[in-house]
């Protein structure tokens, strides 16, 4: 599930600016389509911790990084805990 914020211009952090170029979902099947000078990098995060929304999507936001977040949809469905947290807390 993509959850479209606004899409302000962004500003990468200082040591990955020269680098790469950070891009959105919405510009993934552009990049791919045409070659760069540049590399480009999407950011993901499938892994379904809180703390990827509670942590680390503020901090992204304020320094606009563009980054897509996946929602594991299993534990909300059943109840289990993911793979991960199995010894911690099942």
């Amino acid at each position: 599930m993509n959850i479209p914020l606004q899409r302000p211009k962004y500003a990468a952090p200082r040591r990955v600016a020269p680098l790469v170029r950070l891009i959105n979902l919405e510009d993934l099947p552009g990049r791919l389509a045409r070659r760069a000078k540049r590399p480009f990098c999407l950011l993901t995060f499938d892994d379904g911790k809180r703390s990827n929304f509670t942590e680390v999507a503020p901090e992204l936001e304020r320094r606009l990084v563009p980054a897509v977040f996946y929602v594991t949809t299993e534990p909300l469905s059943n109840g289990c805990c993911l793979w991960f947290d199995r010894r911690e807390h099942c």
